[in-house]
């Protein structure tokens, strides 16, 4: 667990897996890059830890994210400089987020995600900028848990599943 914001000196991987698949979870406050798009960021919790993330990128934007493995992931506003985002596990959103990866570069990235959902109904609402080079990829969203508004503000291609709002726009 880290609460102070952690600025990274270099890409980094943080991995409770290491022998043991069930790993264990990892807790981040506030996660800059040193300098904006240099650093990426890998989390892999295992199946057994769960991921809960602070703004990422929020004033310093990160190369990219990756979430490979955790039970499951807790995450706020993530920000890449043209690096993409990548969140295997389902996520929850802890507050209303954006997913941007056009910070300094409006051709953006790919934004990959699995499973989404609020954590209260209709609460949280989920904003993605893919840039206009970004695929967007999306599993379900708000299956579980309706989300809030989706929106969809940039992005070269979307490829979609369900996707449940409660009285949200889409």
């Amino acid at each position: 667990s880290i609460s102070p914001v952690l600025t990274l000196a270099s890409t980094s991987t943080f991995d409770t897996t290491s022998g043991a698949a069930a790993g264990a979870g990892i807790t981040l406050g506030a996660v800059e890059a040193s300098s904006a798009g240099a650093q990426a960021l890998t989390l892999k919790g295992g199946s057994g830890g769960a991921v809960s993330l602070g703004a990422l990128g929020g004033t310093t934007a990160l190369g990219a994210v990756s979430v490979t493995n955790g039970a499951s992931v807790s995450a706020n506003n993530i920000t890449t400089s043209a690096g993409a985002i990548s969140i295997t596990p389902a996520m929850t959103l802890a507050s209303s987020s954006t997913l941007d990866t056009t910070s300094g570069a409006a051709t953006g990235a790919n934004i990959t995600l699995a499973t989404v959902n609020a954590s209260s109904a209709g609460v949280q609402g989920l904003t993605l900028k893919g840039g206009s080079s970004g695929a967007i990829s999306l599993g379900a969203l708000g299956g579980t848990t309706a989300l809030g508004a989706v929106s969809v503000t940039s992005g070269a291609s979307v490829t979609a599943n369900n996707i449940t709002t409660s009285a949200g726009t889409i």
